[in-house]
């Protein structure tokens, strides 16, 4: 066991712009590309508390509406993967919503894992630490921007260790190698709306997509055409990577659009329908350079340049959920150069 008495640890959060292959025809699959974001994220604390007080390992406070139940079913992963000594208490200062497409449940995962395997007195960095808690077997986009931030290129799994075509949740592979890793110029911003998600409390009010219906999704429609993947590859290469290195938007931009109607990615907007392209419209409509899906969504965002065509984005986007009842979240979000901020109380 450690000596200290706790950690407080504060995250960002993830744009994941594509999956790379979803074929495997040479042997490897999954492969990510996107964007840690600074915020929104999680701030939490992590205590040790004196045991016998009942409540098992762990005790969860705050969060709002029902956080403690969602968190408590998710910690389960983190007491089987870490089998810790101690009994912990863990205090959520700030939240994000799950399965929205901001990678929620990973940096949840690893903030409290990473907490926990210090108080252990484990000598375990995030890539460790997501193995134990069984995150990033599929996409490391998460464990990546936890880990330092950035634009994230990753390199996938072999398929002959991973044997399927799985989110996550389902997936014993380990986190995928980085293949490309970089700062996004300061100048880039993130314009994010959220359908369905209440702009006060974070509360998610439809069903978002998560457990056995995304595997059925991932079984439906893998293997996806040969020749799309091929198409990604190539996008990625020569143009995305290009682009990040240039400091050039508008060759960035033209990625993120054209990735939508490729790959898995096509797959998630088809799911997503008419409101989450409608979003899109709009934000381009208004300036943006370039937009997508993140995940499955309903997260939506468009990366313009700060100034003054952020703020018509961020202005359309919220007098669009203004009208006829409509609820959604709408942020602006820089793109990270850091990691979590780890600190021991």
């Amino acid at each position: 066991m450690s000596g200290a008495n706790g950690y407080r640890v504060r995250t960002g959060s993830r744009l994941h712009i594509g999956l790379l292959d979803m074929n495997a025809g040479l042997g490897r699959v999954d492969g990510g590309m996107g964007v840690g974001l600074e915020a929104p994220g999680w701030d939490i604390t992590v205590k040790e508390r004196r045991k016998g007080g009942g409540g098992g390992p762990y005790q969860i406070k705050g969060g709002g509406w029902t956080y403690p139940d969602v968190i408590r079913d998710m910690v389960e992963p983190i007491r089987s993967g870490m089998s810790p000594k101690g009994q912990y208490e863990i205090q959520v200062h700030k939240s994000l919503p799950f399965h929205v497409g901001l990678g929620a449940r990973t940096q949840l995962s690893l903030a409290i894992g990473t907490a926990v395997a210090r108080l252990e007195g484990m000598d375990a960095g995030p890539r460790e630490v997501a193995v134990m808690v069984g995150r990033g077997g599929t996409s490391g986009i998460g464990v990546i921007a936890f880990e330092r931030g950035g634009f994230i290129v990753d390199a996938g799994h072999s398929f002959a260790l991973k044997r399927g075509f799985l989110p996550s949740r389902f997936s014993k592979a380990p986190p995928p190698p980085v293949m490309f890793h970089s700062k996004l110029p300061d100048d880039w911003v993130f314009i994010v709306a959220i359908p369905g998600v209440h702009p006060d409390t974070n509360r998610r009010m439809v069903e978002g997509m998560s457990g056995d219906a995304e595997r059925k999704v991932f079984e439906t429609h893998c293997p996806v055409p040969a020749d799309e993947t091929a198409n990604i590859a190539r996008t990625v290469l020569m143009q995305a990577i290009p682009a990040v290195i240039e400091h050039d938007l508008v060759a960035f931009g033209a990625v993120v659009d054209s990735l939508q109607h490729l790959g898995f990615k096509r797959v998630e907007n088809e799911l997503r329908g008419v409101e989450g392209k409608g979003l899109m419209r709009l934000m381009k409509e208004n300036g943006a350079s370039g937009c997508g899906l993140s995940s499955f969504g309903p997260a939506t965002f468009g990366v313009v340049q700060e100034g003054s065509r952020a703020d018509k984005i961020e202005n359309a986007m919220r007098e669009h959920f203004s009208k006829d009842g409509r609820m959604g979240l709408v942020f602006r979000a820089r793109p990270s150069d850091h990691g979590a901020i780890v600190e021991e109380l």
